[in-house]
This record gives structure tokens, sequence and C-alpha cells, in this order.
């Protein structure tokens, strides 16, 4: 094997492992030394035979012409070495002239594989589609000198280009090219559909009719566009242009092509990068909008939370969240977010159909405005005024009815894209499900409210009642002793109306501290409990033991379960108060399973259960506590023996809160 062939053999072995930017600079470096050997082999034979030819067709004038006699006289000689001079100028300027040509030519190859290689190794540095793809165009329109540039993509559907990045362009050319539909760009769209470049050499000769009409305007000449391929499929289009004509040419455009298709290769890697960096991001933010609503139950909590939430998400100034009003059919603003508030204060009402929360409520489809100075139908001056562009109305669903709606706006003109709409879409239906959760909460708590209220009208009204009467029937029977000249008698019946003030008196302190007896979601159900039963102590002087099953362990439920519950034993322990006699009480709470079990127990007197005893007053409050718990789905059991004390159970539902 001849030794350069294992030269280069060798040589391809190294390259070949060599890494990326290495790879390309050996390359390079071949390519150039290949095509510096390739011209001057040209030379070196032109160089040996155009002499050679020379001599042998003078030689042969001289001995096979017939008038070759003449060159070998004197004048004959000085012609020949007159014609060899001549000869010899014009061959050694030719071959400086083709020497030079060479170097030329190499010099710019060695410059576009240099601008090649150098474009190749930025598009590896770079994981942002806008970064790889500015630093392309400046690139490439260096290495072709080009005057200006623009990179456009397709949109996902394939029906429009949007610019992506540009240079030099003027600002009418700008705005045809930021986004056009494929049908209203016939150079695009041939672009695109044919996967070849469209080159004009001078515009204003070539052109169509509103291509000369914008090339003039802006002193163009040149232009050429090319497809940006990867994977077989065109994903965009590169336009350069040049103010001189016949810039660009076919070579150039091979040259460029083969750039643009890395270009576009290297940005869709990039794109897929930042879709996925983009998911990552929403899915973040929409855990961080769920936890946010979840966290109150409140409604303009809720909407001002989500409000920045999706204000942050898209990129918008200002937002306001509006709430259904089944009843009166209104859209009413429910709390603003962002900048100009006093701007979105001007209607705070909107009927179905009117403004664009009422079109949302009469649809349930979003209302989009890139450019509210626009648009007619858009009622509030005062955020027009405030320089308010773009505007989005999106609505709030929840379990398929429109229960609100969520505006985002920004001074920014511009498309609201696809992408975007689906994201807010999202939101709002998170939104519209926790605005709802809310609202059923809030009618829970009135519904409770008025029941509780029902049931302590009924408790203070029998209550009463009892004192009402027995006070009567007391000084009914004190007038009576007293007229019968029976003062004895007299003082023994206020002796028991004095007993009697004193138990409602502690009847109604205690009434009094089970109505401020709150459960505080930080503190709990069982702190709460204690601290109820520190106080039932103080007032009673009647201790209470609280034990928990499983010990140590955190009793947290139902709000509407809670409330009953700890009523329920406030009444029992009061009944141990009034009627037991006891020295000492006892509360267990136990979880088991799907079940809350609360016992208060005592030492006292005790009595039958099937013959409440005949006091006089007041009654006990078994019926109220059986309400109770009936109402929370659970069950009262009371057990007693006369002398054994008594044991209160209540057996309630239990589902783990927080």
């Amino acid at each position: 094997m001849p030794e350069d062939a294992v030269a280069d053999g060798l040589e391809e072995t190294a390259v070949g492992n060599m890494p990326g930017k290495l790879y390309h600079r050996a390359m390079i470096r071949r390519l150039r030394a290949d095509l510096g050997q390739m011209e001057l082999r040209h030379l070196k034979w032109l160089a040996i035979l155009a002499p050679v030819a020379f001599l042998l067709a003078v030689d042969y004038v001289r001995h096979f012409v017939s008038w070759g006699w003449f060159l070998h006289t004197r004048s004959g000689f000085l012609v020949v070495y007159s014609i060899f001079l001549v000869a010899v100028f014009t061959f050694a300027h030719l071959v400086f002239h083709l020497v030079q040509q060479a170097q030329d030519k190499v010099k710019r190859q060695n410059e576009e594989l240099t601008a090649v290689s150098e474009i190749a190794e930025s598009l590896g540095l770079s994981l942002s589609v806008n970064v790889i793809l500015r630093d392309a165009l400046d690139r490439v329109m260096r290495l072709v000198h080009a005057d200006s540039g623009a990179i456009c993509l397709l949109t996902p559907d394939r029906t429009e280009l949007f610019s992506e990045t540009y240079t030099g362009l003027s600002p009418r050319m700008l705005e045809r090219i930021r986004r056009q539909k494929l049908a209203d760009a016939p150079i695009g769209e041939k672009v695109v559909t044919t996967g070849a470049p469209v080159i004009f050499s001078d515009v204003l000769k070539d052109g169509t009719p509103n291509l000369k009409e914008a090339a003039a305007r802006d002193g163009l000449r040149s232009m050429m566009s090319l497809p940006l391929t990867t994977q077989g499929k065109v994903v965009g289009v590169m336009v350069l242009t040049s103010r001189q004509a016949g810039t660009f040419d076919d070579s150039t455009a091979r040259l460029v092509s083969g750039i643009a298709n890395q270009v576009a290769t290297a940005a869709e890697r990039a794109s897929l990068f930042e879709e996925g960096a983009r998911r990552t991001r929403e899915l973040a933010a929409l855990n961080e909008l769920s936890a946010a609503v979840s966290s109150s139950l409140n409604l303009k909590e809720i909407a001002k939370a989500a409000l920045d939430r999706a204000m942050e998400l898209s990129g918008m100034e200002a937002g306001e969240a509006w709430l259904w009003d089944e009843e009166a059919q209104e859209m009413v603003l429910l709390t603003h977010s962002g900048l100009f508030p006093e701007a979105f204060r001007e209607v705070t009402r909107f009927k179905k159909g009117e403004g664009f929360p009422g079109q949302v409520a009469l649809t349930g489809e979003p209302v989009i405005c890139p450019d509210i100075s626009l648009e007619d139908g858009f009622v509030r001056d005062d955020a027009k005024k405030a320089g308010l562009r773009l505007f989005v109305c999106i609505p709030l669903h929840a379990k398929g009815k429109v229960v609100g709606a969520m505006d985002l706006a920004s001074r920014e003109s511009r498309r609201f894209t696809p992408r975007e709409l689906q994201l807010m879409t999202a939101v709002g239906n998170q939104i519209g499900v926790a605005m709802e959760n809310a609202l059923l909460y809030q009618r829970v708590q009135s519904l409770a409210v008025a029941e509780e209220r029902g049931r302590l009208a009924r408790e203070i009204h029998d209550g009463v009642a009892q004192v009402l009467a027995y006070v009567n029937a007391k000084t009914l029977a004190v007038r009576r002793f007293l007229d019968n000249g029976d003062p004895a008698a007299a003082r023994s019946e206020l002796s028991e109306l004095e007993r009697a003030a004193k138990e409602v008196y502690a009847d109604t302190r205690e009434a009094i501290l089970g109505l401020r007896s709150t459960i505080s979601p930080r503190e709990g159900f069982t702190t709460a409990l204690q601290e109820y039963l520190d106080k039932f102590q103080q007032l009673s002087g009647i201790p209470v033991t609280l034990t928990i099953v499983p010990e140590n362990a955190s009793v947290r439920l139902s709000a509407e379960v809670e409330i009953q519950v700890i009523r329920i034993i406030q009444e029992a322990l009061a009944n141990v108060r009034k009627h037991s006699a006891a020295s000492q009480a006892w509360l267990k709470l136990e979880i088991a399973g799907d079940k809350v079990l609360a016992t208060v127990s005592d030492n006292g007197n005790g009595f039958a259960v099937r013959q409440p005893p005949a006091g006089k007053w007041p009654r006990f409050g078994l019926r109220t506590m059986q309400e109770r718990a009936e109402s929370i789905g659970g069950n009262l059991v009371v057990e007693s023996q006369p002398g054994s004390g008594t044991k209160v159970l209540v057996t309630a539902p239990y589902q783990r809160q927080g």
C-alpha cells in the first residue's frame, strides 16, 4: 500500500475519533489542503505542457513547413525569439492570473468553511431557540454579505409564518412579515411547499409587483428565501436581502441551504427542550395555583391568589375576577390584581351578554381582543385611556356551568396564542371548581349557623320558660304564705328562689363559656376542648380528666362534626354539674376506624334512665343532645344506675381533616 494512502487512512481514523469541535476543524484543514492540491496540480501540468507544446510547434514549422527555411535566417531567428518572448510573457501573466484566481477561490472557500464551522459550533452552545436563530442569522448575513434578513417559523398548524428574529429590516417590512398567512405570502408558500430556495438576482426586474414596490421603497435589489428543513419537514424560512443586484446565486443558495438545515435541526432540538421546560414550569405553576386556591375557602382570597398566578403564567399586567350572581343574572366584580385598579372599577356589574364578562356568561366561551382601543364592544373607557390593549376574558367553569370569569389585560398589543389560551382555560377551570367549593362551603356554613341558632333558640326558650314558670309558682306561693300569716314558709320559698337564681346565673355563665369555645384551624379540636375543660373546672370545681385513644393522636374532625360533638360534651358536663353531685368526671375521645367516640362519665348519684328524676326544675337536655348527634349522622347513648354515676356516649363519623 502506498505511503500516502496509509497516511490518509491514519488521518481519517484519527479525525473520525475526534470530538465535535476538533472534528469540524480537522475536516476543514483536509478540505483546504485538497483544494490547494487540486489547483496547484492543474497549474503544474499547465506550466509543463504549454512551453513544450509551443517549442514543438515552432520546431515542427522549422523542419516540415515549406516556408520553414525563413526561420533559419537572422530575420527568422528574430521573429521566432520575439514570438517566444511574447508567448512567455503572456503565459506568465496567464499563470499568475490563474494562481491569483485559485488563491482567491481557496480563500473564499476557506472563509465559507470557517463560517460554516463556527456556525456549527455555535449551534450547540445554546438551548434557546431565539438565541440560536439570532446568532445563526447574523453569521449567515456576514458570510454572504447580506444587508438585512429574517428567520420566520411556521405555526403548528402550518398556515402562518411569524418572524422569530430579524436584522436590518425597515419597520414597514417588519410589520409585513411579523405574522402572515401562507396564502398571503406567495414566495413563502412556494418555499414551504417545494422545499427549494427562491432567488431573485434583481428584484426590480424579476420580482412580483408587490415585491418590486416593497424593494424599491426599501432600496433592495436582490433577495433569497431558503427553507429551514429538519427530518424532511420544512419548519420555517430564512430570508436574506441585499442592496446590490446579483449578490445571491445558486452556489450561495447551496452553501446557505446546508447551514439553514443545521440551524433548523438545532432550533428543533432547542424547541423540544424549551417545550419540556415550559411544561415543567406550567405544571409547577398549576400545582402552586392548586395549593393556593385550596388553602382557603374565602372567595376573594381564592380569586386574588389565582389571578396572581395566572398573570405570572401569561405575562399579563392586570387582571380581575368576576362572580356570576344567579339570582340577579349578573357578573359581579369580585377582586382586581395588578395595574390600574381604578380603571377596572368603572363598571362592577355586567348583565348577561353585556361587555366581555357578560359575553362569557352568555356563551361560556373565552373572548380575546388583541387591541381594545379598536373594539367598540368594550364599554370601559377608563381601561382604554390607561393604555391597555390586549384583553382576554376566560370563563370559570364548574360542573358544566359558568360560575364566573377571569379578565387578563396588557398594554402590549399582541396575539394571544392557542397555547396560552389552553393554559389559561385549564387555570380557569381550576379556579371555577375552587370558587364553587367556596360557595358551597358558604351555603353549608349558613345552613349550619341557621340550624345552630334554631337549637340555641329552643334551648334558651325552654330554659327561660322553665325558669319563669318556676319563679311564677314560687312567687304565688310566697304571696299566699304571706297572706296566710306564715312568714317562715314564705322565707323557705324565697330561699328556693335564691337557689334558682344562682343556678340560672351558673347556667348562663356556662352557656356563654360554651358559645365562646371556638375551634381554631391552627389549634385543633383537642386543644379547644382542653381549654374548655380547664375553664369548666374553674367554674364548677369538678375536676375533669381527658384521655385520647390512641395516645397523643391528633383529632381533626370536619367543622360541622366538631361543633356538634363539643356542644354535646358541654351539655353532658352541664348535667354533671347540676344534677350528679359528682366529685370527679372523665372525658374519653377514641378514634375507631371511621368513627370517633366521645364518652363523658362521672362518679355522681346516677339515675334510672327509664325513669328520669322528677326534679322540679330544670329538666335534662337529653333531647337536645340527641338532636345534635342525629344531625351529624351520629348516635347518643346514656348509661346510668342510681348510686353508680352516669355515662354519656356519643358516636360520630370521622374523616381525617388536614
